[in-house]
This record gives structure tokens, C-alpha cells and sequence, in this order.
């Protein structure tokens, strides 16, 4: 397995996360740190024009893309019950 550097970034918004939220630009955030790829976790939903960028990213085959919305953020919680009690100072688990 080959190792990979990989930009996080992480967005808590109420309304989907839009290619301006996204600040300089995802080609422009993994020129300027040299890393192999990027990745969007929001607290929402990932906008269409936020999705298709990332989408054609990945298909050029230069970069990884990847993105998890709510939805999946929550299932993988579900999923991993360690990640939760590691975190429950931020974490709320409501019924």
C-alpha cells in the first residue's frame, strides 16, 4: 500500500457546501501543499457544482477526491462506537 497525502477539510454548515466555501480552490489547496489528494466531510450536503468539480477531479486520474455528507458521517459513527466514546466531549448521539 502506497502512502498518500490527503487534505481534509471539514464544513459545518446548515446549507449545502458550495465550490465558494470550498476558499481558495480544491486544485489550488493541494498545489500549494504538494498532497495527492483532498477530502470533504460536511455537516450538510455537498452542493451539485461542489460534487461535479470533485467528480472530474477523480476521473482525470491525477488526484483522489472523496467526500462524506451528514448521511454518511453518521453511519460510519454508528459503525465505530469507539470513534464515538473517543469523542463524546464533542459528539451528541441523539436517538
Amino acid at each position: 500500500m502506497r502512502e498518500r497525502t490527503i487534505i481534509v477539510q471539514c464544513k459545518a454548515r446548515a446549507r449545502s457546501v458550495g465550490r465558494s466555501d470550498l476558499g481558495s480552490g480544491v486544485l489550488d489547496t493541494i498545489y500549494k501543499y504538494e498532497a495527492d489528494g483532498y477530502f470533504l466531510a460536511t455537516s450538510s450536503q455537498p452542493a451539485v457544482s461542489t460534487l461535479d468539480l470533485l467528480e472530474v477531479i477523480k476521473r482525470r486520474g491525477d488526484y483522489f477526491t472523496g467526500w462524506w455528507s451528514r448521511a454518511e458521517l453518521e453511519l460510519r459513527l454508528r459503525r465505530n462506537p469507539q470513534v464515538l466514546k473517543r469523542f463524546d466531549d464533542i459528539v451528541q448521539v441523539l436517538p
